[in-house]
């Protein structure tokens, strides 16, 4: 019985999951990274009243490395820049455009949830350790 239970429960968590990157892939028109996990506090967080863009943010533990390569094999993004950047604090992150979104990816990246802002020290928060892949696009 206990078996069954957990057959059934494991079947709708992974139904959930697989129509959660299908749906994001239509409304986006894009691929989501195999294994990318929505985080749905901060994609909430983000799609709050008076945004002008929609958006859906994925993490993965997944080296950047590994997608920025996924990424810049998809025919309908093209690479802004030259390739993964160094940014401050050894932040990588890119950049791609099509189809009407933006896509970026970085790691280790701000948790957006904690995040404030102060005059003198800038953004602060805590920094996750994995990649973020960030799709959005304007609201119609």
């Amino acid at each position: 019985m206990k078996a069954n239970v957990a057959a059934i429960l494991f079947s709708v968590v992974l139904v959930g999951i697989i129509s959660t990157v299908v749906l994001a892939e239509e409304k986006f028109g894009v691929k989501i990274y195999p294994g990318a996990v929505l985080d749905v506090k901060m994609t909430k967080s983000l799609n709050g009243p008076g945004n002008s863009s929609e958006m859906a943010l994925y993490t993965t533990k997944d080296d950047i490395t590994k997608v920025f390569d996924f990424y810049k094999k998809q025919p309908a993004l093209k690479q802004m820049g030259t390739g993964l950047t160094t940014q401050e604090g050894g932040r990588r992150g890119a950049m791609f455009t099509g189809n009407k979104i933006m896509l970026t990816i970085e790691r280790p990246y701000l948790d957006m949830t904690t995040a404030k802002f102060d005059e003198k020290k800038g953004v602060t928060g805590t920094l996750i350790n994995a990649t973020l892949i960030s799709i959005g696009k304007e609201k119609k």
